[in-house]
Parts: C-alpha cells; sequence; structure tokens
C-alpha cells in the first residue's frame, strides 16, 4: 500500500512519482483510478532573449518567450516558456519588451528564429527536467525576477 518511489526520481530517472491511497497499488506502466501521479518540479531564472508570435488565440501576441542563461562561453539557449501567462501578464510582458527590440540575434551562432530583444530582462520558471541538449522541459512562466542582475543569471 502507501506509495511507490523510484530510487532515481530526483535523478536523471522518472520525472516524477507516483501516490494513491492505502487500499490500491500504483504500479508501473499502469494506473489505478485513485493512482495520483506528482511530478518534481525545479525553478530556473533565465534571461529573456526574445519572443515568438503567438497562433490561433494569441495572435498577435507574444506566443513563447525565448529563454537564456549566462554561461562560461556568453549566452547559452535553454529554450522557450510558452505557458503560464494571463492576458494581463502577455501585455505587461508586450510593454516592457518593446523598448528592449534588436534586429539581430544575441548570439553568435543561429540558435532558432525569433523577434530578438536585448538580454536584459529576467524571469523565473518552472520546469521538470533538463534535456540533453540543456534545454527546460515543460517549462511554465512564473513571474517577473526585478532582483537579479541578468549577467549573473546562470544554470541552477
Amino acid at each position: 500500500g502507501g506509495s511507490r518511489v523510484g530510487d532515481t526520481a530526483q535523478g536523471g530517472g522518472p520525472d516524477g512519482v507516483g501516490a494513491n491511497g492505502l487500499g490500491s497499488p500504483c504500479l508501473p506502466g499502469g494506473r489505478a483510478a485513485d493512482c495520483v501521479k506528482v511530478k518534481h518540479v525545479r525553478q530556473q531564472s533565465a534571461v529573456v532573449c526574445g519572443w515568438k508570435p503567438g497562433v490561433g488565440g494569441r495572435s498577435g501576441q507574444i506566443g513563447s518567450l525565448l529563454l537564456v542563461v549566462y554561461g562560461e562561453g556568453g549566452l547559452s539557449f535553454i529554450g522557450h516558456v510558452g505557458t503560464g501567462f494571463s492576458t494581463a501578464t502577455l501585455g505587461l510582458l508586450e510593454q516592457l519588451l518593446a523598448p528592449l527590440s534588436r534586429s539581430t540575434s544575441p548570439f553568435a551562432e543561429p540558435v532558432e528564429a525569433g523577434n530578438w530583444v536585448e538580454p536584459v530582462l529576467v524571469v523565473e520558471v518552472e520546469f521538470t527536467a533538463w534535456t540533453r541538449e540543456g534545454r527546460l522541459r515543460h517549462p511554465s512562466y512564473k513571474g517577473i525576477r526585478t532582483d537579479l542582475d541578468p549577467a549573473m543569471v546562470t544554470r541552477e
């Protein structure tokens, strides 16, 4: 009974743990009706280096933010976040990013297409894991960080 926890749940293994009531098992590969998966959530501060336009219901707005951290070689692309925004947050981000617009990518090598901005706005995201390529897996926007110097934002 109880819950089943993999011994590598925090490491490179599963992205969460299964938990259930005392009366039924939570087995790998299949879930009982009352078995709930609880994902490990990590936090990372990141610097916005650009954005991609939204589609569908978010057409004409920001679809996702392109994110970087600083590393040994300068800016390191860690992916993009497109969830966790309210309508008010999207409006605020558009106001903050508009004066930071730039015509060229902040990267020496091409990363992916985007509407580039000066890398000075710091945001906080939650995510489940790092991919092999050093990208955020399942990131979700959590807010703006005004207390951090962008040049001090590194992979946590």
